[in-house]
């Protein structure tokens, strides 16, 4: 089992990670703490394209990747009646905690890692992603 994960456009000091795979919901991504054998999760939710609506119920992901205009209402109920002009949705982590480079002993060079539904670790540094538009687990 794979999973293909993009940088979503930083802004400020927001830094996100997302997939659209139809799994992507069920694979965990962790940080390293300030040592290296704590890790935190990161917060996970569901996200819009314009980074407007998000629900971090993950258990909606089949309905919402689809963005069928009834799933849409159910998950949303205060949307508009319009099918959203900010579709498709991806599951997004949020890491700008851990690249803040204001964050002493954090930055760019932080390491994260990906666990997939099984438990495989896939480890990696924020900043070896940059280069790469899609990036591969698995």
């Amino acid at each position: 089992m794979g999973i293909t994960v993009y940088q979503r456009y930083p802004y400020d000091d927001v830094f996100l990670l997302a997939s659209t795979d139809i799994a992507a919901n069920a694979w965990r991504l962790e940080a390293e703490g300030n040592q290296r054998r704590d890790w935190l999760s990161v917060e996970t939710v569901i996200m819009d394209s314009h980074l407007n609506w998000s629900t971090p119920d993950l258990t909606l992901w089949d309905a919402l990747r689809e963005a069928k205009l009834s799933d849409v209402h159910a998950a949303f109920p205060n949307a508009s009646r319009v099918a959203p002009a900010s579709a498709p949705f991806a599951v997004v982590w949020d890491v700008s905690s851990w690249c803040n480079s204001q964050r002493p002993g954090h930055g760019a060079d932080s390491w994260f890692r990906f666990i997939d539904p099984a438990g495989a670790i896939f480890e990696f540094q924020y900043r070896s992603m940059s280069s790469e538009r899609h990036n591969y687990f698995g």
